[in-house]
């Protein structure tokens, strides 16, 4: 005997419930793995944007601390030029 079914959301008998809950199911799985994907993606794409700021400020202390040093160099240098004059006289003065 055949069994009339309506057109909307017509299964066969054969499928039952489980065909809607095996449907749901996979809705859901689907559903799921999306977000997961989607936060990956914005997980990987935070983490690059923080290494890249990480890496300009890096960069900007490394310049400013390479002037510092630099410009001590010259300062030391500048002393020890004057320390050995100034040593030079001194001795003169002494014989």
């Amino acid at each position: 005997m055949l069994r009339r079914t309506s057109v909307v959301g017509a299964r066969s008998e054969a499928e039952g419930v489980g065909g809607w809950v095996g449907e749901m199911g996979y809705v859901l799985r689907v559903r799921l793995a999306s977000f997961f994907a989607g936060a990956a993606v914005a997980s990987s794409l935070g983490l690059y944007l923080l290494q890249r700021d990480y890496k300009i400020a890096y960069d900007s202390i490394s310049q400013k601390m390479g002037g510092l040093h630099d410009s001590m160099e010259s300062r030391i240098s500048a002393l020890e030029k004057l320390n050995q004059n100034d040593g030079s006289q001194h001795v003169q003065a002494a014989e």
